[in-house]
């Protein structure tokens, strides 16, 4: 099956929306996240967040980013975090557990998250700005919902076994430029939400360059391990009794078994070493 086909098969099926995003923008059939679920391979142009991710509703309490349905209320707010409720006026993502490849996990205070590449963190400063996941750095401090400087304590570049779900905030109109509305309350740390996604894969939004970001190194790659050390590729550090609050596990190995759901597999675990002497 042609690429373009599955994507007609398999998108359209399962989340409408970006299917008539990639139509009206015309965006190619690579564009940006090739994403799998137990129905298929299509290119997804969605940024999302693991199953098991804690978001904060409206009211008040938490409950995982996947039983997030339209009509719902959640806790949004824009750069100045002033923090209300405001309606779910889209959810979609995922089914099952699926393999994610270039997964970031990103490890902070006591806790991590796991999200796809170019998935947009608020950054704590004088100017609060956007980046993507895949830049951020040990340098970097993400913002809790009271406006504090969290430190970046990791950031991990690998595969995930599990569903990714994104909902959008408040409405589907043009974000504005305070990004109000569309910023939540994402295990702790403040994080976009799917329609500011959307709106940065075509145009620059209130924080976020697109061209800075693509000038930075990936994690992962060859000139981020020469700035930062081999951690991204490797299993992260987690501390004692992590796992008795969070979802995710990390496994050291290649894990083949997709039932294994929520675990994280470092880069380092599925890299394929070519002999010099191999036919091409």
């Amino acid at each position: 099956m042609a690429l373009r086909e599955c994507e007609q098969a398999h998108c359209r099926l399962y989340d409408e929306e970006i299917y008539q995003v990639c139509i009206d923008i015309s965006w190619p059939v690579n564009h940006p996240i090739l994403t799998r679920d137990a129905h298929g391979v299509c290119y997804c142009s969605c940024s999302c967040l693991a199953f098991g991710t804690m978001v904060q509703e409206g009211g008040g309490s938490f409950k995982a980013i996947e039983t997030f349905v339209r009509g719902d209320a959640v806790m949004a707010a824009g750069t100045a975090l002033r923090w209300r409720p405001r309606p779910v006026v889209f959810s979609g993502g995922t089914t099952g557990v699926s393999r994610q490849k270039y997964t970031v996990l990103v490890r902070y205070a006591d806790t991590a998250i796991a999200v796809t590449s170019d998935h947009l963190f608020l950054l704590a400063g004088e100017e609060r700005v956007l980046k993507r996941a895949d830049r951020l750095t040990t340098e970097d401090f993400l913002v809790s919902p009271e406006g504090e400087p969290v430190a970046v304590k990791g950031v991990h570049i690998g595969d995930y076994l599990a569903g990714f779900h994104h909902v959008a905030a408040s409405s589907k109109e043009p974000v504005g430029e305070d990004l109000e509305g569309h910023l939540l309350n994402t295990n702790g740390v403040v994080s976009a939400d799917y329609l500011v996604q959307l709106t940065a894969h075509s145009s620059d939004v209130a924080g976020f360059r697109a061209a800075a970001n693509e000038a930075l190194p990936v994690v992962g790659s060859a000139e981020y391990v020469s700035r930062y050390g081999p951690a991204s590729l490797q299993a992260p550090e987690l501390p004692a009794g992590f796992t008795d609050n969070s979802p995710i596990k990390v496994s050291s190995a290649d894990v083949a078994d997709d039932s294994l759901g929520n675990t994280f597999i470092p880069a380092e675990a599925t890299r394929v070493t070519v002999p010099p002497n191999a036919c091409s």
